[in-house]
Parts: structure tokens; sequence; C-alpha cells
């Protein structure tokens, strides 16, 4: 997917296959690329080849944007934006290997860590090597590339840039705009004999669903009351579409301007294709699941009601909700509170002990890079004993320290640099005014302030070692303890999950039987009689409501608290129609081209119902033919499924009697019309796997579906409950021809 800032443009695949490089969703179904998550501890990225590719892509894909000699001289500049410092030095590397990239300067604009991407000072020098190298490619007709973790992306303005690569899992509608906002600015620029200006830019991104939902809201959820009214988002983001046209791939390839109402639907449509490629058991379908630890009364219960669907196994296990309860925001980030957490444990851990004559002597004639290196080694010499201390409360790798003795010295570099800057500009200017005293009283007053900048320069330093020891027991204590915090949650919420998953394991089922395209999370309850849902499901349709509309519940207080429900109803309704979909697609089972049959997309449900594959019922009618040789040629031949699941035996059977009886009965509809309602018998154990049989075995034809209906061969009933008498009437009944009497 790619974003022009004057224009935004979707290079990634929105309503077709998906892209071999699409992007991967970490637990809170947030965005991230692969290409940031996959990189060792030693540098190097882990599936190489892979990344690679990648680039290949980028390059040799006529839609993508270094594809041609024209696109890479409109895209002459660009910004890349990664997760971490590590994957853009391993991507760095691979650039200056590559046939196109090698002849790119690549800019690594980030330190050793993420701590210092909103400093000044190192902004300005990442600033620095992007402006030089950028000018010296000018002067060579060359081109580049800037890698960044972060800095360079808010506050600096870089008017050669025409493209933000997004290979990061940003998420914030506001800082993502903001990186689109580093190539979106005006820039004439004189190129050889010829002055020229930029007319577009973009951002490129391989996550559609991501984009798009950060898209809707930049234009709606930023206001100050953002409205849920579908067509004021529409219309807000129409107007937005002014300014950020959005481009994307359709279904057959073509680049399309998208709509506004595309912009809202296609996020949905992504993501129902991977939930129907998941069988339902996808997180994709859940929202709001937070909630169970702020009103674990009213959901723990009915959750505990369904079964787990966790690794395509089922068991019913309750949820163990942590106590004391964690405090999240609604999107299940944990809130830690300073006072009763934070602070106790930085008292009773206390702070680094170190004193100041301890400290390296450095005077303002020092070279500050080296007064920064010696002051903060000084910190991690003294404070020692304290990050011993917290590797061992908290378990901390040598690794993890390692990373945090380095961010302290990193910082404390920074500041001391900064203060040994602004000392040589006040000492300039002092000394200006010295040689400007005209009198003895000027004179000594300007020696007194050199006297008070020397003690200030003195006291700032100091005062940067204190602070650096001040934080680094709280700083280590805050990550540490919400990361604890974080882990608790997360296992509480993952089970709820994990039951949300045992009732959507059904709707598969529920779709085969009742559904039709006027169904939606609204009406689902509608669709099927109550003493189905409960069996097939677990609950009653009464606390599925519960789980889906939420309620309103009175507080301690007397205040009146709403709910909300835990399902994506976006999601859940474009899901479902994309099963429908599907369904259609597959119900053809004398297509002999159809690789697959839509019972792939059913995943096991609660009761031991399995639906036998088809290359095993293939089998296992083979050896019927064989052991019976003619079968299929005989119109007056029999066949029963008494125990139908859904059909599938009874499929295979309808494809080889209509092989087999094409010359004796020529006429392909009279053929079938035979076959189903003079042939074969069907008894399923119960209604909701009857009219699954129905509908897989008619392939949902309408006229089909009658001849089934009116034959009476096909039942419900469970001969395993039946006496021999029973067993017999029924037997009786279903080889009488005529309507059915049930």
């Amino acid at each position: 997917m790619s974003v022009a800032a004057t224009g935004v443009a979707l290079t990634g695949n929105t309503s077709g296959p998906e892209s071999e490089y699409r992007v991967a969703l970490n637990r809170n179904n947030q965005w991230r690329s692969r290409l940031q998550i996959l990189t060792k501890e030693n540098g190097f990225f882990e599936h190489h080849d892979e990344v690679v590719k990648f680039l290949d892509r980028l390059t040799t894909n006529e839609k993508y944007p270094f594809s041609t000699p024209e696109l890479r001289d409109e895209v002459r500049h660009s910004l890349w934006l990664l997760q971490r410092v590590a994957s853009a030095k391993a991507l760095q590397r691979l650039l200056k290997q590559h046939p196109v990239f090698k002849d790119y300067t690549v800019v690594l604009a980030a330190g050793d860590g993420r701590a210092d991407e909103s400093d000044p000072a190192t902004i300005g020098q990442s600033l620095g090597l992007v402006r030089n190298a950028i000018a010296a490619a000018e002067a060579n007709r060359g081109k580049t590339i800037t890698l960044s973790v972060g800095q360079l992306t808010t506050g600096v303005t870089v008017p050669e840039w025409t493209a933000v690569i997004m290979l990061s899992d940003m998420g914030s509608a506001a800082r993502y705009m903001q990186a689109a906002f580093r190539a979106q600015n005006p820039h004439t620029f004189q190129r050889g004999n010829s002055i020229l200006q930029k007319h577009n830019a973009y951002i490129f991104d391989f996550a559609p669903e991501r984009t798009l939902t950060i898209f809707d809201q930049f234009a709606n959820n930023l206001r100050s009351n953002p409205s849920g009214d579908p067509a004021v988002r529409q219309d807000n983001i129409r107007r937005l579409l002014n300014f950020f046209p959005v481009i994307g791939e359709d279904s057959e390839g073509r680049m399309i301007e998208l709509d506004a109402a595309q912009v809202l639907t296609f996020p949905a449509k992504i993501k129902a294709r991977e939930v129907v490629r998941r069988g339902f058991l996808s997180n994709l379908l859940f929202e709001n699941v937070s909630g169970i630890f702020r009103f674990s009364e009213q959901f723990k219960e009915i959750l505990d009601k369904l079964p787990i669907a966790k690794q395509g196994k089922l068991k019913k296990e309750p949820i163990e909700l942590p106590e004391p309860l964690p405090v999240t925001d609604l999107d299940g980030n944990v809130q830690i509170d300073e006072a009763t957490v934070i602070n106790p444990k930085v008292a009773v851990l206390g702070k680094p002990v170190w004193s100041v004559e301890a400290l390296p002597k450095v005077t303002p004639d020092t070279p500050s890079a080296k007064a920064a290196a010696m002051l903060a080694k000084s910190v991690t010499q003294q404070a020692q004993a304290t990050r011993d201390q917290l590797q061992q409360e908290y378990g901390l790798t040598v690794a993890q320290v390692k990373n945090d003795v380095k961010l302290t010295e990193q910082q404390v570099e920074a500041k001391v640099e900064r203060v040994y800057t602004e000392h040589r500009i006040a000492s300039k200017h002092l000394a200006d005014e010295l040689d400007a005293a005209a009198t003895e009283v000027e004179h000594e007053a300007v020696t007194a302030k050199i006297e008070e900048q020397a003690a200030s320069f003195e006291a700032d330093l100091r005062a940067i070692v204190e602070e650096a020891m001040e934080t680094i027991v709280p700083t280590t204590v805050r990550r540490e303890e919400t990361k604890r915090e974080q882990r608790r949650a997360d296992k509480a919420m993952d089970e709820a999950r994990d039951h949300l998953r045992g009732f959507a394991r059904t709707i598969p089922m529920f779709l085969m039987a009742y559904g039709d395209r006027d169904i939606r999370l609204a009406n689902f309850d509608d669709y099927t009689p109550d003493d189905v849902f409960h069996e097939i499901t677990g609950i009653t349709e009464v606390e599925f409501r519960v789980l889906r509309d939420g309620q309103q519940i009175t507080a301690d207080d007397g205040s009146t608290v709403r709910i909300p429900g835990l399902f994506d109803e976006a999601v859940f309704d474009r899901s479902m129609q994309e099963f429908l979909d599907k369904k259609e697609e597959l119900a053809d089972y004398f297509n002999d081209e159809l690789a697959e049959d839509i019972f792939a997309y059913v995943p096991q449900q609660r009761t031991s119902l399995v639906f036998t594959p088809k290359p095993v019922v293939k089998r296992m009618v083979d050896v019927l033919e064989a052991e019976n040789p003619g079968i299929f040629e005989d119109p007056e031949a029999t066949f029963a499924d008494l125990f139908s699941t859904a059909g599938l035996f009874l499929m295979e059977l309808v494809r080889r009697l209509d092989t087999g009886l094409a010359d004796q009965i020529p006429d392909p509809n009279e053929r079938l019309q035979h076959i189903l309602t003079k042939q074969l018998f069907e008894m399923s154990h119960n209604q909701i796997l009857h009219r699954i049989t129905i509908e897989a075995v008619s392939g949902g034809v309408p006229q089909r579906k009658r001849w089934i209906e009116e034959s009476g061969h096909y039942r419900v009933g469970n001969l395993t409950t039946m006496n021999p008498t029973e067993r017999q009437q029924l037997i009786d009944d279903m080889l009488t021809e005529g309507p059915n009497s049930e």
C-alpha cells in the first residue's frame, strides 16, 4: 500500500490475494512489518532470502516505487521507517549489496537506541547527515535512502524527500500522518539546466488494513467529539481525500482511486478474508476484550460456559482472572499506579550511592566528546551495584543490562555535549562583552558574569549526573513492573479470546445451515432455533446477546455504566458475507477443478463432530465400487448415510451416479432429480447437521432443495437411541414415496 501525501497510493492488494509481503498481527491486532520483527540477535535478518525478494519486488514489480527508471527518478530521495535499530542496520547492509539500491547513498538516521529520537542534538546530527548526503547525490545525479526508527519524523523538513516507505508497526494516526508530512512539502529545485518542481509525494505501505484504518482515524477520531454516525465519518473521509487521495490495487490487479466508502469498508474486507481462512478462529472478530477486567462479573460466567478453542483443540476450562484485577485502557494496555506500585518499589530498592568527588575532573577546556564519555562512564561505574540489584530483582539478562547502561550513557553524553555547546556560546558572548567594556564597573560586572558562568557550568554537569542516578531505578522499575502487569493482563485476555473463539468456531456451522445474505451480527440469534443455538454453542441466546450488545449496569455510586460488547460488528458482518461468497464459489461439487470444499473452512466443533476429508471419502467410495462393480450404473440401487454430518459421502455418491447413469438418463436435470429423490437416503442426529446436509447436497440450488425435502428420504433422527420397532417404522416411512410427513 502506498499513501501519497498530495495523493495517497496503496501498492498493497486491497481486495485481491494476500500479498507475499503483507504485515503480521501482534497480540493487539496491530500491524507490524515482517522486516522489523525477524532480525536475529547477531544483527542479521532471520529470513534473509525473503527480505532480498522483497527488495527485488520493489525494483521489478511495475506497481512498486522503484520498478522503472522513471519511478526511481521521481522517488530520488526517500525516508524508510523501521521499528528497530538492528533492523535498520541489517537493511542498510542489504541495500548496499542490492543490484539496484547499491547505487543509492544509504543514510542511517538511527543511533544505538530509540530513547534519543526526539533529542535536538541527535536530530540535528542526523538531519545534517541527510542533507549532506542529498546535496552530494544531487551534484552527481545520485539518489539517497534514509533509514530511521523514528528520528526525522516530526519537526524537520527535508524538501527533497518524495516518499516515505513504511516498514514500521506505527499504529498512531497522528504519528503516521506526521511521517507523511515529511514528504508533503513544496520544493522547487534545479537539476542540470532545468528548474523543476515537486508535484507528488507518497507513503508506500504494505498493510492496506493498517493504512486505511489510520486514514479513518485521522479523518474522524482526532476531532474533539468524533461522531459514530457512518454517514458523518464517510463525509469526513471524503473531505480528507481531497488532500490525500488514496490509490489501491483491486482484485483484478488494477490501480484504482478509492472513494470514502471503500476507505471505510476495505479494512473489514481484508480482515474478513483472514477470518474465513482461519475458520472464524480469529481474534479479529473481537474487541473491547479488556472489558473483562472492569466488568468481570458480567462476562466471566458466560465465557466460562464456552469451550476454549486453541491450536485446533477444544477444552473446557474456566478463565483465570488475576487478583488484583489489572487496570487497562480500552486497547488492553495496563495502567500502573505510581503511588501504590512504582514508588514503594523504588523506595525499597533505593537510589545508587554515589559521590561528586568520584566524578572525573573535567573543565571547559576538556574536549566535549571526551568529557561526555568520562562522565557517562563514571555514572556507569558508580551505579554498578544498583544495576546488579535490579538485574537480580527482575531477572534481567546480561544483554538487557548492557542495553540499559548504554542508553543511560547515551543520554548523559548528549546532555553533557549540549552543556559544553551552550557554555562555549555563552563564553563567546561574555568575551565579546568584556572586550567592549568601557569602564572598570562594566569590566567587573562582566567578570562576575564569567565567574557565574563557570559555576553554572560545573553545577549543570553535576545536575546531569544526579538526574541520571535519580532515574536509573524508577525507569527500570516502571518498565519491568509494566511488563509484569501486562503479562498478567495479556494472559487473562488471551484466555477470554480463547473462549470467544470457542463460540466463533460455530459460526460457519450456522451459516451453512441457516445463513443468507441478510444475516448480520445484529440479527444472528434470530436465524437459529433457541435449542439448536444452545446445543451447538453451549450458551443461550440471551447470554450471547450480553456478549454481543453489552449491557447497562448500575455502578456502586449509583451511576449508569454502559458495558460494550466483545465483537467487532463490521468485521463480524463482513466475515459472514465472505463465508457465504466462499460457500457459493465452492457449491458446485460436480466441478473437478475445485481443489477444496467449503468444509475446509468449518473448524472442529464442541461435539465429536469431524468432517471426513475429501480424499478419505473418495477412497471409501472407491472401495464400495470395487466390491460392487457397476453399482453406480444401476438406477434402482439405493444408498443411505444414516449418520450424516454434512452430506460429504452423499455428494460423492451423487457425482458417481451422475456419471454412471448418463447413458440411461441423458437429461442432466431429470437424472439429478432421480438420484436425489429415488436413490439417496439420509439421516442426521440433529437439526443443524440435517440442514447442512441438504444445503451441501443440493449445492444451494432451490429446486434441488425442494426435491430433497419433498422426497421424504432425508430425516432428523438418531438410530442409536431408537428401539428396533422405532427403527423399523422410520425405515418404512422413509422408503414410502411421496411428500415428507415429518
